[in-house]
């Protein structure tokens, strides 16, 4: 389609814009970045803008925009990383409270329980003391 709209000489002008841009940019080996490139380039040639330079600064105006773009992108997805970092910062937090919380409670429930296990023995001594003294007064009778 692009070879039979444009002659030779347009077609490599339009490599060496596609070239020079994509170096000229960190993420210009991309397909995403050199298609949004290309496209930019194709346009500006089919507004019958044709000179080298006037298909470079397409090009490079177009990979800056994808930059942009990118950076943004890069931008928000670091900022959502420290946000769910933090979520978990913070839900590592309650957590760790919330098993200190439920510690206190299983220490406080043990001591209630031995205490009652104390009191029961002490009842149980009781009762075999009385129950003695009491079997004893009725075999007396």
């Amino acid at each position: 389609m692009i070879r039979e709209t444009f002659d030779a000489r347009t077609l490599a002008k339009m490599e060496v814009a596609i070239e020079r841009a994509c170096t000229a940019v960190p993420i210009g080996e991309q397909y995403e970045v050199r298609r949004h490139i290309a496209m930019s380039i194709i346009e500006r040639a089919r507004l019958g803008e044709l000179p080298l330079e006037a298909l470079t600064e397409a090009a490079r105006t177009a990979a800056s925009e994808f930059c942009m773009v990118h950076d943004k992108a890069e931008v928000a997805a670091a900022t959502e990383r420290e946000r769910r970092k933090q979520a978990i910062v913070k839900a590592h937090a309650e957590l760790e409270k919330a098993k200190r919380e439920h510690d206190a409670r299983v220490s406080t429930i043990e001591s209630e329980r031995a205490a009652l296990h104390k009191r029961s023995q002490a009842e149980n001594a009781r009762w075999e003391k009385q129950k003695q003294k009491l079997e004893s007064a009725l075999r007396r009778a």
